[in-house]
């Protein structure tokens, strides 16, 4: 999956959960132009970035759900 893929998901998902960029952006402690780059597949976002996005947002964001079981079993160093 390519940076465009994910960006596109996450905004679908976004859109879905009817929130805004601005919303999701306070959700999980990041720039509203942020989610903005990221949304554009201009930006990759971290591990962090992604795991509080998959936390805070798992029931939103079901895509994200088999990251978060990931990241549980397999903590990353």
């Amino acid at each position: 999956m390519n940076l465009n893929e994910v960006g596109t998901r996450i905004k679908s998902a976004r859109h879905e959960a009817r929130l805004t960029q601005e919303q999701l952006a306070e959700l999980i402690n990041v720039s509203p132009h942020y989610i903005y780059e990221i949304e554009r597949g201009s930006k990759a976002m971290s591990i962090q970035t992604l795991e509080k996005l998959s936390i805070t947002s798992v029931h939103r964001f079901p895509f994200l759900g088999k990251f978060h079981a990931l990241l549980k079993r397999q903590p990353f160093s």
